[in-house]
């Protein structure tokens, strides 16, 4: 098993390593004073978090879109113009493994500068399908994201190298996954985000009674995620709690080239969502509600600078 694990982990690291390496023509340029930050796709969780930001920052917020956790971390090592990212801390780990291997010390520099409470592991099926759990998907076709962009691709290779159950990866973006659900091309799909997920929660009543969610028992993911509950109510359709797992994620920065008039900036940003908590909560996403600024069991290096604003010792 950890054989197939580490093999998973090299092709996966060695595609989005080569992948972004290059420049983006459209990556936005921040001027002195500015921050930059690599959020998500225009229609999920991470930008609907930045957009919070933005509302509550004295200065110029640069949001640059993305595709999700693993297109931010892939931009954060390659784009000096991007101060803070969004991703997750199985994308974190695994790239430190791979760096570890490789001799790279890319995950060296990256620092946590805010944790941000837990994303859900959707396991989605048709309303009539015979899967009721992981060890179902033996032989199915299953939804896995999209493997240069999205965080669910990685967290979905390690269920499978954890379970040991083998199914056939659809690689493809949530959108495209969930059409092919909904069409018998795929049997089933995963999807990492904050629950509610936006494009669950406002489904069209047709789609609402095609859908539901299988519970994700096995005690193995508990080495890189940790159990959760997604309980009825959460969607208009989930009538019933759903036994899961979630994954860590943090705002991030890259302290490689960090200068002083960067390190102001980001003193700054941090200050500002300190003091702008209950606003963040009341009028923001519910994600908010979990930002524990306490910074408890925290597995990764902690910026010098959020120990300051946070004090922590």
């Amino acid at each position: 098993m950890k054989k197939n694990m580490f093999s998973f982990l090299i092709i996966f690291l060695l595609f989005i390593n080569i992948s972004f390496a290059q420049d983006d023509p459209f990556a936005v340029k921040k001027k002195d004073g500015d921050i930059c930050i690599v959020s998500g796709a225009e229609s999920g969780s991470y930008y609907q978090i930045a957009q919070d930001i933005i509302r509550i920052y004295n200065g110029k917020v640069n949001l640059k879109p993305s595709k999700g956790a693993v297109n931010n971390y892939a931009m954060l090592i390659n784009d000096p113009d991007i101060d803070v990212a969004f991703t997750q801390y199985d994308v974190l780990l695994k790239a430190k493994q791979y760096d570890y291997q490789t001799k790279s010390h890319n995950t060296d520099q990256i620092k946590v500068l805010l944790p941000l409470g837990s994303e859900e592991i959707h396991m989605l099926v048709r309303l009539d399908s015979k899967i009721f759990g992981i060890s179902d998907l033996k032989d199915k076709k299953v939804g896995v994201g999209n493997p240069a962009k999205e965080g669910t691709y990685l967290t979905s290779g390690l269920i499978k190298s954890i379970s040991g159950v083998r199914w056939i990866d659809y690689e493809k973006t949530f959108d495209s996954s969930f059409v092919a659900l909904l069409k018998g091309e795929i049997d089933a799909l995963f999807f990492v985000g904050y629950a509610p997920v936006n494009k669950l929660n406002s489904l069209l009543p047709t789609y609402n009674q095609l859908i539901r969610l299988v519970p994700i028992k096995d005690e193995r993911l508990g080495q890189f995620h940790k159990k959760s509950i997604i309980t009825a109510g959460t969607y208009p359709w989930l009538f019933y709690d759903v036994e899961t797992y979630s994954v860590n994620s943090f705002l991030v920065t890259n302290t490689t080239n960090e200068a002083p008039i960067d390190a102001e900036k980001l003193e700054k940003f941090l200050i500002t969502i300190r003091d702008k908590q209950e606003t963040l909560k009341s009028e923001g996403h519910d994600m908010w509600k979990e930002v524990d600024l306490n910074y408890d069991d925290i597995k990764w290096e902690i910026h010098p600078l959020a120990k300051k604003v946070f004090n922590l010792n």
